[in-house]
């Protein structure tokens, strides 16, 4: 049973902190839904965590996030001056890592 919703206007909302934020719905299982989301990387190679700054993926049964590295200080530094997990974590309304708590590559 799912006890988060997401609406399209969280997603714009999500949109509007990083115009190169993607965040897709994957609700193939029911249970076990998740709202995935990817940060933009400002430095490192394309191939740098698979071209993504951060990996960020919310279960919406409970809440829980999980997320991959950062793609680099740069990309941490940046999203960290722009407060941009806790931007995340208000517009979904759960609680995001600090940005200097997710490791770096």
């Amino acid at each position: 049973m799912t006890t988060m919703q997401i609406t399209p206007e969280q997603i714009a909302s999500l949109n509007a902190i990083d115009e190169d934020l993607t965040a897709s719905l994957w609700t193939r299982v029911p249970g076990k839904e998740r709202l995935y989301i990817e940060l933009s990387s400002l430095n490192g190679g394309r191939r740098w965590n698979g071209g993504a700054g951060l990996k960020i993926c919310v279960h919406l049964s409970d809440g829980h996030v999980t997320t991959g590295s950062w793609a680099g200080a740069r990309t941490r530094d940046y999203y960290a001056e722009h407060e941009a997990l806790e931007q995340i974590g208000a517009v979904l309304g759960v609680t995001m890592p600090a940005a200097r708590d997710i490791k770096t590559i």
